[in-house]
């Protein structure tokens, strides 16, 4: 059934709006990988670079979604909390730390939650999270055209 859907014109229509909203989908709302949502939209006649594109922003404004809900769920519960120092690993990694971890569902938002919560400028971790969903977007797509292989990856 959920082939049927993917084949389907309706699904084709959505095109890259559709793409990109689905990949500002929280990992644990969004129950298949983005890739897989993609590949029919490739096989329809969409560029890969537009797909890159498109899923590495949608999936920064994601990654925000979840940095503000962490940001605020602190008056969910009346608490106090102390921005975060800069002996954080946050702060110690220098914010490289958001391109290793976007890449990886659940740990990305989980990571997203925290520095939220722990108030880390915004502004400055805007082009790590981006780096890391385009890292994620190209590797996810090389997958796709085949280009490249999961053991490929892992050696």
């Amino acid at each position: 059934m959920l082939a049927q859907f993917f084949e389907s014109q309706f699904f084709q229509q959505l095109g890259l709006f559709g793409l990109f909203i689905y990949s500002a989908l929280p990992a644990f709302l969004a129950v298949l990988p983005n890739e897989i949502i993609s590949a029919p939209l490739m096989i329809g006649g969409m560029g890969p670079v537009n797909i890159i594109l498109v899923m590495s922003v949608g999936g920064t404004a994601g990654d925000l979604l979840m940095f503000y809900i962490g940001k605020y769920i602190r008056k969910i519960f009346h608490k106090k909390v102390k921005p975060a120092s800069y002996g954080h690993f946050l702060h110690k990694h220098r914010y490289w730390i958001f391109v290793i971890t976007m890449p990886v569902p659940y740990l990305s938002e989980s990571i997203m939650l925290i520095s939220g919560h722990q108030h880390l400028d915004v502004k400055r971790i805007i082009p790590f999270i981006y780096l890391g969903e385009l890292l994620r977007s190209v590797i996810g797509t090389l997958i796709v055209l085949g280009i490249l292989t999961l053991p490929q990856l892992l050696q």
